[in-house]
């Protein structure tokens, strides 16, 4: 069994074909997708990756599993029942899974993803939205790590919590004393793994 160690993620990495999203899938432009797939434990249900597409629009689609996104080129635009939420190279944001939403990107897209498709079948609590992460939301304090963990003294830490499946965080961002503000705030990505589930489903 392999020795588990850190996967770096290289946003330029080259990336390979993936099965092209179908007609049911996609209501015009591209359906040719490529993605590079870093890390996947089918048994938990996540993925890690790399994607890329040219300009599309999704049919309607109710969402098929949790996924956290960072854009690294391009623009998202997703349009709910009621509004719509741009997101922009640079950017993160999370789609969990049942949101009744269309994926539209008026461009070609590169993106980073953390594909999250829950195994327990567990709904998430509604209401369903986008959630786009805001780099300058307020951190309130929160527990450090425990001394036995650490080799340097215990910092002082602050944490913001976005959530959204079954009421559990997707997102935490930290904040250590004597650390830059951008040093204080960790961001996560996603590309789309298909099948459109190895788009993948991702998108």
């Amino acid at each position: 069994m392999p020795k588990p160690s850190i996967i770096p993620i290289s946003p330029a990495a080259p990336l390979e074909d993936w099965p092209p999203f179908t007609e049911a899938e996609i209501a015009s432009g591209a359906r040719a997708q490529k993605g590079l797939m870093l890390f996947e434990d089918k048994a938990r249900g996540l993925s890690v990756g790399v994607w890329e597409m040219e300009a599309n629009e999704s049919h309607w689609m109710d969402y098929p599993f949790n996924e956290f996104m960072t854009v690294l080129d391009g623009e998202v635009v997703i349009e709910e029942e009621g509004r719509k939420v741009s997101v922009k190279a640079g950017e993160s944001f999370i789609l969990p899974k049942g949101l009744r939403c269309r994926w539209t990107q008026p461009g070609q897209v590169r993106k980073i993803f953390v594909i999250f498709d829950d195994p327990s079948g567990l709904k998430n609590a509604g209401p369903l939205q986008t959630l786009k992460i805001d780099p300058n939301a307020r951190l309130a304090p929160s527990t450090p790590p425990s001394a036995e963990m650490l080799l340097s003294p215990v910092p002082v830490q602050h944490t913001k919590e976005f959530r959204g499946c079954h009421g559990s965080a997707l997102h935490r961002r930290l904040g250590h004393d004597g650390l830059s503000p951008q040093a204080h705030r960790l961001s996560a990505p996603r590309a789309y793994a298909s099948s459109r589930g190895q788009r993948h489903l991702h998108r």
